[in-house]
């Protein structure tokens, strides 16, 4: 099992380095004057052992769950982290955001939208941290009108999260047809810089309006330059899979390749 082989090197490693620092004196100084370090210094082996236990201590309280994701036990680990939030009622963000990465590896929207439930009875400051996560369900439900109101209660969220919620919620708007407050969203949201994939996503909607606006055609056309002239077709795809770890990414990679090939599809003078 790697995890365990993993956990028992990380130990041994560790508890072996220690050893040379604390016996290095005793090589280079002498016994005399080891026996002055070791007394002024008798802390450092009680801090020590104090981090490694709990270290151990974390290792050995998340052993099971630990253990099922090695195993990609996907059923076992639902089970075991549901009991966890569900039945001892314990929310840590880690535990959280694996259950969610879970339930989706097994397609389980529904059951994101019930812990999404459970956070907003309980714990909102979480179902805050967590909102692009939780939001999954509602960008591949065919129901824009409850996408809209699900990242339009998320739109003052700061952090890196922000330019997602903004673009869901622009994409809401724009399914429904609310065009005009779509283009004001889109706009706003290409005005703050928001990252490569974002900006590229923004861009390719607001190339909706390029045909009945001018000033939206022109804004088009320069971030089009922009970004083209700053990246190459394949350096820009390695940046999206660098992005990967992030789940709306992997959700919506169908339209990042869509966009992408519509922004080198003709090269447009920077």
């Amino acid at each position: 099992m790697k995890f365990k082989l993993i956990f028992i090197l990380f130990n041994i490693v560790i508890l072996f380095s220690f050893l040379i620092i604390f016996l290095m004196p005793l090589f280079m100084l002498g016994w005399q004057y080891t026996t002055v370090f070791w007394s002024d210094n008798w802390y450092l082996p009680v801090i020590f052992f104090l981090i490694l236990g709990g270290l151990n201590g974390y290792f050995a309280f998340n052993w099971k769950w630990f253990t099922l994701l090695e195993r990609e036990d996907w059923d076992g680990l639902i089970s075991h982290l549901e009991e966890q939030v569900y039945t001892k009622k314990r929310y840590r963000d880690q535990q959280v955001r694996i259950l969610i990465n879970a339930y989706l590896m097994k397609s389980r929207t529904e059951d994101i939208q019930r812990l999404e439930g459970r956070l907003k009875e309980q714990k909102q400051g979480m179902r805050t941290r967590f909102a692009l996560s939780l939001g999954i369900p509602y960008l591949l439900a065919d129901d824009p009108q409850r996408m809209e109101s699900y990242f339009h209660e998320f739109l003052s969220k700061g952090g890196k999260e922000a330019p997602w919620i903004t673009w869901n919620y622009s994409f809401a708007l724009m399914l429904q047809k609310k065009t005009e407050e779509a283009r004001q969203h889109l706009k706003g949201l290409l005005e703050s810089n928001p990252p490569v994939t974002v900006h590229m996503l923004t861009l390719y909607l607001l190339d909706a309006f390029s045909p009945t606006d001018e000033v939206i055609a022109k804004t088009v056309q320069e971030g089009r330059g922009e970004l083209v002239a700053r990246f190459s077709e394949k350096k820009l795809q390695e940046e999206i899979e660098r992005q990967r770890s992030n789940l709306q990414v992997v959700i919506l990679g169908k339209l990042i390749q869509e966009a992408k090939g519509w922004l080198y599809s003709e090269v447009p003078a920077p």
